[in-house]
């Protein structure tokens, strides 16, 4: 664009508004410019279009017992479905200012299009015990995560009290969450917290150390077996169990039969609470970093903590955390 262009488009601007300088500046370019920008256009109207759709169904109203509703439930399809459209331009490194991916990022620096502040109304509205709602919490935890990879920036709504605590909120214990749910938590908030200290600060004031720490459990289920096989041995696991003198054929069966169950049962637990005990590993060594060591993406004034100071963070709820601290230094360095 020449020089007399830009000085008419910025006069244009000062009086009558950014419309009528953008159709000065547009008439300035040449006919294979106007064509790209058509083009651009058509690209980031589609995406608006979509987005708006999406945004529609996640804040509609809950139903009449307040829990999600059947738009609800279609706004956090529409978004799994928008964001699976992406995957093959997020792997495409050419990727122009035509491609939907473009124009989806661009459109999350807006108030108006970021999903991930729409998303947070299915948190709001998914009370912990409520019909369905873990299902509906899972499904938007990895949907949260994939908007937090696209869209760094969409972190900073986690700096604010009420949206870090409706991540933390289902993850507590009074709330009785589910293995599964505790960890794809665990997962989301190292997705909230990657590289943003303001998170941090505030992941820390809602009491998120000891609401994570909680769930660290090495010991119970191996008393929990014990006592198990205890009762077993003592016929006093069921009352299905007891001894049946006049059927010492069908006592017998039944016995095996609900010792069987009960060691897969016990097996399946200690599964699953290795596997959630391999989470909280995987955060612990996240977060205990000397944060001076780290380059934070927020510009914000809060201080950056040591790794004793945030191991003091734990330590009234689990004592053990300097022994815990010592090996996964030596996991670092192995």
């Amino acid at each position: 664009m020449c020089r007399h262009s830009v000085i008419v488009s910025a006069s244009l601007h000062h009086r009558y508004g950014l419309s009528l300088a953008v159709r000065a500046t547009f008439a300035s370019t040449t006919p294979g410019q106007r064509e790209y920008s058509d083009t651009v256009t058509f690209a980031h109207g589609r995406m608006e279009s979509k987005i708006t759709h999406v945004i529609e169904n996640l804040e509609a109203s809950s139903d009449s017992n307040g829990c999600l509703s059947q738009a609800n439930r279609n706004g956090l399809d529409s978004l799994g479905a928008l964001l699976k459209e992406l995957i093959p331009y997020i792997n495409d490194n050419s990727v122009s200012e035509k491609s939907p991916l473009s124009s989806f990022v661009a459109l999350q620096d807006s108030f108006q299009y970021n999903l991930t502040a729409s998303l947070l109304n299915v948190y709001k509205v998914s009370a912990p015990g409520s019909p369905g709602s873990e299902n509906h919490i899972l499904k938007a935890n990895t949907l949260l995560q994939g908007l937090l990879l696209l869209h760094p920036a969409s972190r900073k709504l986690f700096s604010r009290r009420e949206n870090m605590n409706l991540i933390l909120s289902p993850l507590r214990k009074a709330n009785n969450p589910s293995i599964n749910l505790s960890i794809s938590l665990i997962s989301t908030l190292v997705h909230i917290l990657l590289k943003n200290l303001g998170n941090f600060r505030m992941f820390e004031k809602c009491g998120g150390c000891t609401t994570v720490i909680e769930h660290l459990n090495l010991l119970a289920l191996e008393q929990q077996n014990e006592q198990q096989h205890q009762r077993i041995s003592d016929g006093s696991a069921s009352p299905a169990t007891q001894h049946d003198d006049d059927n010492p054929i069908s006592n017998s069966t039944t016995l095996s039969f609900h010792t069987a169950m009960s060691n897969e049962t016990i097996k399946l637990r200690a599964s699953q609470q290795q596997d959630l005990n391999f989470k909280l590993i995987e955060f612990l060594i996240f977060y205990l970093v000397d944060e001076k060591e780290v380059n934070f993406d927020d510009d914000t004034s809060a201080s950056k903590l040591s790794i004793g100071s945030k191991t003091d963070l734990f330590r009234d709820q689990f004592p053990e955390i300097d022994s815990l601290v010592e090996n996964l230094n030596e996991l670092k360095n192995v």
